[in-house]
């Protein structure tokens, strides 16, 4: 009657796992690293949300993990690293990128494990300054960049608008005041900044006759 009750107890053991690995906690991470960038909130095996920022400069950013268990399959973007510094470098677009990262856990004696972590890395767009040369001046000169950044200029060379702009804004520079006696016309006046500070504004003054 012993024996056979030692084996009931122990097939009861074995099916509901007890003694064995935990899959909820095996199948979770105990480290998350980013090349780059400030993980936010500060990792932690029962959080799967953050956030991350990088400057427009940082074209790609690797990934570091790290499972409970070295059978633990891990997944970051579909693409299986492995559990004990696992990393993957994922290439990063401007603005909101997603990187996804599954684990997944299996005990025969028992329901398989599986975790979810998400990092929204963010892009941002650098800004550009927008200005030009000007020539031919001899008073004083008022210009304007959409609507609201005024510049005012007194002598030929380059300038520039104070207020820089994000890569893919628009500008519009217009002439709010003539200088005495003269009058000056702007040349490419109106476009986007792609990736660089727009210079080739020109503006050319002459005297009134």
């Amino acid at each position: 009657m012993t024996k056979i009750f030692r084996l009931c107890l122990l097939s009861l053991l074995l099916v509901s796992g007890c003694g064995g690995t935990d899959p909820e906690k095996a199948s979770r991470l105990v480290d998350l690293t980013l090349s780059h960038g400030l993980l936010t909130p500060s990792f932690s095996s029962k959080i799967g949300s953050y956030t991350a920022t990088v400057g427009e400069d940082v074209d790609s950013i690797t990934v570091t993990v790290s499972a409970a268990d070295l059978d633990t399959f891990v997944l970051i973007n579909g693409v299986e690293v492995s559990p004990v510094q696992g990393s993957r470098t994922i290439s990063l677009s401007l603005g909101a990128n997603t990187i996804t990262i599954n684990t997944f856990y299996y005990d025969y004696a028992s329901m398989p494990g599986e975790q979810k972590y998400v990092v929204i890395v963010t892009r941002q767009a650098g800004s550009w300054s927008v200005g030009g040369t000007v020539s031919g001046l001899t008073g004083v000169l008022s210009l304007e960049n959409n609507g609201d950044d005024e510049l005012v200029l007194t002598d030929d060379g380059p300038f520039a608008f104070a207020l820089p702009l994000l890569d893919g804004d628009s500008y519009d520079v217009i002439i709010t005041s003539q200088p005495a006696g003269q009058t000056c016309d702007v040349v490419n006046p109106q476009g986007a900044v792609t990736g660089a500070a727009v210079s080739n504004i020109t503006v050319t003054c002459v005297d009134t006759p």
